[in-house]
């Protein structure tokens, strides 16, 4: 049986030294919460954030990673939603990487437009987010 990602979680908890009434504090939830969160699998990602700032561990890109997260609604031929794993790799295309650091709040606020501003300016170009 495979564990569930909230074990993961525990896993860094335990090794962090931080007291679970702590994390919870930190996470403005109950004691009884947090113990349910090591029991699950599927976290909103606002939540990872808050736990890999807290654990100093980057549960997003393990979650993700882990979850072969869906392109959006895109589907492959066989009507099977891609995965970014499923993305070809063209020899003549390059792809960046773009890490947006800033205050919690402001990131949870903002970067929705901040994405969408991205794609509006890479669209004059030609150019396209995947």
């Amino acid at each position: 049986m495979n564990s569930v990602f909230g074990e993961k979680i525990k896993q860094e908890w335990r090794v962090s030294g931080i007291t679970q009434k702590k994390l919870a504090s930190k996470l403005h939830m109950s004691l009884r919460n947090l113990q349910s969160l090591f029991e699950r699998d599927d976290f909103p990602i606002s939540q990872l954030i808050e736990l890999s700032k807290e654990l100093n561990k980057d549960f997003v890109s393990m979650y993700l990673e882990e979850k072969s997260y869906p392109l959006s609604d895109k589907k492959s031929s066989d009507n099977t939603p891609l995965l970014v794993s499923d993305i070809p790799i063209q020899t003549n295309e390059i792809s960046i990487q773009i890490n947006i650091k800033g205050d919690f709040d402001a990131i949870s606020k903002h970067l929705s437009d901040v994405l969408l501003i991205i794609k509006q300016e890479t669209s004059k170009y030609g150019l396209s987010i995947v």
